[in-house]
Formats: structure tokens, C-alpha cells, sequence
């Protein structure tokens, strides 16, 4: 009798046991499928293998393969071939190289960090500049001459560019990004050796407060359209004016004495 009741027994550990890890299996592969419908399908992407700061050239061993769902992709387009490219803002390991992160393939240099409508100026670097590295923001101060400022026109020095990115450092010139606008001035100032840099905190960066434009707040008026720079070369215009026309003909100058003297009076009788 108990012979035949422990082959029974046997089939029903047996069926049970089967049964169990039928229904495992099956939560299993049911909870992947659950996975891959949510997540999508897997891309195999380039992702930076060691930290890059802005500037950096891309070469093969700074990144690797990776498969990375479809759905945790970043919005901007992948770079499959990312080799010739500089990185154009800091970049983390197992970050996705993308075009957004990343200059046109065959720009290298300062040229790679420059955005549309920004132009690259050097600036001198003497015993006052601070010590700046590439990604730095920086605002440019201009220093005119105090007898052309005037009297009361408020401090010779003011802002010609805020919140520049500092592009290259060497041993003599720093290389920063400013606009189309800006451009002019911070040449002509670095022309002069009248520019210095500051370097500007990061709650600056591309932000300009109220009023903080080019000679806001320094006695210029900025609103009539008056430039610093501009007002500048006037007074020096106004300074030279007798020099250039020394018969002016005005009552009481120089010139107009000696152009009445010669021929202003009348002939006696």
C-alpha cells in the first residue's frame, strides 16, 4: 500500500513544483515585456568616458558604446561619430554626445565656442588681469581718460561687455566671445590699452541688470542714443575745434578780434 502512494506523491511534488516555476517564468518575462514597452527599444550610443571641459577635441579613446533605451535619449541628435569634434560645454562621464553639447565636426579652437552672432576678441593680458580659464564669464571695463570725462560725468571707467566667455588663455591675450555690438568697443578700448576684465559670478551670466548697459549710470545719457566712447572722441573734437579754426568769427574769441581788426572797421573818413 505504500509502496503505491509515494510514486502518487512524487507526481504531485512534481506537477506543483513545474506549475510554480511555469508561473514565475511567466510573471518574469511578463514584467520584461512590461519593461521594454515602457522604456521602448534599446540604441546603442557614444557616451564620454572621462570628463572633458569646454574646448576639448573628442578623439577615439574618450568615449564608448553604450546600449541606452531609446526613450532616455536626450531631444537633441545623437553624434555617432563623434571623433574631430570639441566638446563646447563641460561634459560628465556616461553622458550621450549629442549636437547640442558639441561643435560642427572641423571646428577646433576658439571658433568651436563661438555662438551665431558672436564675434572673438583678444584682449591683453597684464599684471591686473585676473587669472581666467576657458568657460569663465567675464565683464570688460573700459577706463577713458578723466579730463575727457568731464567734471561730473561719474567715474572714467564703466562696462563695454558683460558676461563674456572667455574662449582661449595664453600667456599674453585672453580670447573671449562677445556680440556683434560689443565687438567694436572692446577692440578699440584693447587698441588703447584701456580695457581690463573682472570676472563676473555665475548668477550674471547672461542676465544685464536694469540700467547696467554701456555708460548707464556714469553721467552719460544713454537713452538720447549717447555712447561713452562716442562722447569721448566729442570732447576731444570740442577741445581741438580753435585749433582747426582759429577765425571762427565768433565775438570775443581769437578769430573774431583779428578778422575785425583787419577789416571789420569802418574806413575813417
Amino acid at each position: 500500500m505504500r509502496l503505491r502512494r509515494v510514486p502518487a506523491l512524487y507526481w504531485i511534488l512534481a506537477v506543483g513544483l513545474a506549475a510554480c516555476t511555469s508561473l514565475t517564468v511567466f510573471r518574469l518575462a511578463a514584467a520584461a515585456d512590461a519593461r521594454a514597452r515602457y522604456w521602448g527599444t534599446l540604441a546603442e550610443v557614444p557616451v564620454i568616458d572621462r570628463p572633458m571641459s569646454a574646448g576639448e577635441l573628442i578623439e577615439a579613446g574618450d568615449f564608448r558604446l553604450r546600449s541606452v533605451p531609446e526613450a532616455l535619449l536626450p531631444e537633441s541628435a545623437v553624434v555617432f561619430e563623434p571623433v574631430g569634434h570639441t566638446a563646447i560645454v563641460p561634459m560628465v562621464p556616461g553622458e550621450v554626445i549629442v549636437e547640442a553639447k558639441v561643435a560642427p565636426a572641423g571646428l577646433h579652437g576658439p571658433a568651436a565656442l563661438l555662438a551665431a552672432g558672436q564675434r572673438a576678441v583678444a584682449v591683453p593680458r597684464t599684471d591686473t588681469t585676473p587669472p581666467v580659464e576657458i568657460g569663465d564669464r567675464v565683464d570688460v571695463i573700459l577706463t577713458l581718460d578723466a579730463s575727457a570725462a568731464g567734471i561730473g560725468a561719474g567715474p572714467p571707467a564703466f562696462p563695454v561687455a558683460r558676461g563674456a566667455s572667455v574662449l582661449d588663455v595664453t600667456e599674453t591675450a585672453v580670447a573671449i566671445a562677445v556680440s556683434a555690438d560689443e565687438a567694436p568697443k572692446v577692440v578699440f578700448g584693447a587698441a588703447q590699452g584701456a580695457v581690463s576684465l573682472a570676472i563676473a559670478p555665475p548668477e550674471d551670466w547672461g542676465t544685464e541688470a536694469e540700467g547696467s548697459g554701456a555708460g548707464a549710470g556714469d553721467g552719460y545719457d544713454e537713452s538720447a542714443g549717447e555712447d561713452p566712447i562716442d562722447h569721448e572722441r566729442s570732447e576731444a573734437a570740442v577741445a581741438d575745434e580753435p585749433q582747426q579754426a582759429p577765425y571762427g568769427g565768433e565775438p570775443g574769441d581769437a578769430g573774431g578780434a583779428h578778422a575785425h581788426g583787419e577789416g571789420g572797421s569802418e574806413p575813417r573818413g
